[in-house]
């Protein structure tokens, strides 16, 4: 029997694809952005619609510049996983906003 011949194709890592992304522009923290998005939900209620995304990077800067976001809380989760590829253990990291 006759082993077929399977040609991997070289993909870029995430790293590769995401370090020049972030350095091309300046982008708020996501305790910044969940904070604004919290907010939005509070003032909006269930029944309005969300604000658009062209909205939402001006209110990070400014809310990035007051100071007004603040780390509350963190946790850390071993995670350990086995199935039929394998067995895997990972840290999850926690971090929430306020």
């Amino acid at each position: 029997m006759e082993k077929a011949m399977i040609k991997s194709h070289s993909s870029p890592s995430a790293c590769e694809i995401l370090t020049p992304l972030s350095r091309n522009g300046t982008f708020p923290s996501s305790g910044a952005v969940a904070a604004i998005a919290r907010q939005q939900m509070q003032n909006a209620g269930a029944s309005s619609p969300g604000t658009s995304k062209a909205e939402i990077p001006d209110q990070c800067e400014q809310t990035e510049a007051s100071g007004s976001v603040q780390r509350s809380n963190e946790s850390v989760q071993q995670v350990h996983e086995v199935d039929t590829s394998g067995a895997r253990t990972w840290r999850r990291l926690i971090v929430e906003y306020s």
